[in-house]
């Protein structure tokens, strides 16, 4: 397992139980740093620089889910759970409703459902965007809501 963190995430505490269940880490070290006038300091138990830099860079490639789960999308950021399970159980739950919420935005791509829900000549939305302003449009207009889906299916909902 690699562990991938932030700057909230680069305590001694958290490294050393990352370590202790023989997890690699790598993790940013400042809060305050700025992406392209500074550098980026990390701290990682990986033997070779530049293989905790290869695998920090994957981090981008899911930073926009967790804006989706957070401050663009489901607000679990506000939840304030602090019991473990309690959280699991809804993060568990907000993952399997994220997934549809993208299938409603695949579908309003193949459905041409995006001129009718967003509006412009040009599309920038993102699918977890384009899946929530459908859903909102269908549920405003009292039209039917697809709650099970097949990804592999061509002609959803009509």
């Amino acid at each position: 397992m690699i562990f991938l963190g932030d700057g909230e995430f680069d305590g001694i505490e958290l490294q050393s139980a990352v370590q202790a269940l023989g997890w690699l880490y790598v993790c940013r070290t400042a809060k305050n740093t700025q992406w392209y006038a500074e550098p980026i300091f990390l701290v990682t138990n990986f033997e070779l620089t530049a293989e905790g830099c290869y695998w920090y860079e994957k981090r981008f490639q899911i930073e926009t889910f967790f804006s989706d789960e957070k401050s663009r999308g489901f607000f679990i950021h506000k939840s304030h759970l602090s019991n473990p399970d309690r959280l699991a159980k809804l993060l568990l739950a907000a993952c399997l409703a994220y997934v549809w919420i993208v299938f409603l935005g695949i579908l309003a791509l193949r459905q041409n459902w995006v001129k009718i829900i967003h509006r412009t000549e040009h599309c920038d939305w993102s699918l977890f965007r384009l899946g929530l302003c459908l859903l909102e449009y269908l549920l405003n207009e009292d039209k039917p809501i697809p709650v099970t889906f097949n990804p592999l299916a061509e002609n959803y909902v009509r």
